[in-house]
């Protein structure tokens, strides 16, 4: 099999052509000085804006959000699962996030998640065709912890951006979709209370 790909390549270059094998595996090493990610053409570039604390009393996790965004509220009693959506617009149960806006889930994991289960989700997703990672970057907190963060582009439309950290003992993600604006705000104010 090593020997027909290695004669399918050289073939291609002989008769003038480059494959693109960029399919076949991605690997993106750290990135030193991170600036922060493209915003959509949508959305603005983000900018300084009061924020609004919010406090988590199940996890103990506290995390900021634009003041004057509107927050849909999980019911956590009884759940070990659930997440708290956070929009620049009203929101209703369409489900679409209208142009040059922005939402914003935080979800929190189970008791037994890990960065890694939280992690192998997303890779099934990819694995499964649903998802395609555009990139992929490890950070550092300055309290030492690691956090994930990841560009992902939905088959059926759409770019998302995520990260996964864990804070408190517990597994949380940021996920931002449409315009995006905020996200890195959000992402990094996650705390313990």
């Amino acid at each position: 099999m090593k020997r027909k790909l290695t004669l399918l390549i050289v073939g291609l270059m002989v008769a003038g052509c480059t494959p693109d094998i960029s399919g076949i595996a991605t690997i993106t090493p750290p990135v030193e000085n991170f600036t922060g990610f493209d915003v959509p053409d949508d959305g603005d570039a983000e900018a300084p804006v009061p924020m609004t604390t919010y406090v988590d009393e199940t996890s103990g996790i506290a995390f900021d959000y634009p003041t004057g965004w509107n927050m849909a509220l999980p019911s956590t009693e009884g759940s070990t699962i659930y997440s708290y959506t956070i929009a620049s617009y009203e929101m209703d149960n369409r489900g679409t996030t209208p142009a040059g806006e922005t939402k914003i889930d935080i979800n929190f994991f189970g008791v037994d998640d890990t960065l890694e289960t939280a992690r192998a989700a997303l890779q099934a997703d990819v694995d499964s065709g649903m998802a395609r990672i555009v990139s992929e970057e490890t950070r550092t907190a300055a309290d030492g912890s690691t956090a994930y963060y990841y560009t992902i582009n939905g088959t059926l439309g759409g770019t998302a951006r995520m990260m996964y950290t864990v804070v408190n003992g517990h597994v949380v993600s940021v996920v931002a979709y449409g315009a995006q604006n905020q996200f890195d705000a959000v992402a990094v104010s996650l705390r313990a209370k």
